[in-house]
């Protein structure tokens, strides 16, 4: 098989009499997410799979995990000792250890989401204040980042307090 500068190119295969055809593909194409910055702060399953689909997109994703790691490191099915939901979720994906309990920690993840064209969340309200990392946190620390939440129990947002005119 030839590469070739293309996205997708179909061929004859010189073999086989001429009737085979194979697909073959190249280097992929810069993603239409390349240059966009995602911190993923979430755990278990929605909100990290967001991550991982802008991921898909060619974002740089960076998952924070806490110093005992990602609880779906050891969740499901297992090859060896790596998960396969795991693999999933945090496909794409760069890690970072943050100790959430320790200023040095705290210092890191302000820094980290301060650089951040996109944040996931998908912690309770208590926990993000005591990271220092609710909407009101992180839009001061990071005006034009876009915060996305996904998460199992309601959490009150900007959004969610606007009550319709009637």
């Amino acid at each position: 098989m030839k590469r070739c500068a293309g996205a997708v190119r179909w061929h004859r295969c010189a073999g086989n009499r001429g009737n085979c055809i194979f697909r073959t593909l190249t280097i992929p194409t810069p993603g239409a997410l390349t240059g966009v910055r995602v911190l993923d702060l979430a755990t278990l399953f929605p909100a990290p799979m967001v991550a991982a689909m802008l991921g898909d997109l060619g974002a740089d994703v960076v998952k924070v995990e806490g110093s005992a790691g990602d609880p779906l490191r050891i969740t499901g099915a297992m090859h060896g000792d790596l998960s396969y939901v795991w693999a999933l979720v945090n496909r794409n994906k760069r890690a970072v250890q943050v100790d959430h309990g320790t200023p040095e920690g705290l210092d890191t993840l302000h820094a980290l989401t301060a650089a951040a064209d996109v944040i996931v969340l998908n912690q309770p309200t208590n926990v993000l204040e005591r990271w220092g990392c609710t909407y009101d946190q992180l839009a001061a620390r990071n005006p034009r980042a876009i915060v996305v939440t996904a998460a199992a129990s309601p959490t009150p947002s900007p959004i969610a307090m606007v009550t319709p005119q009637a």
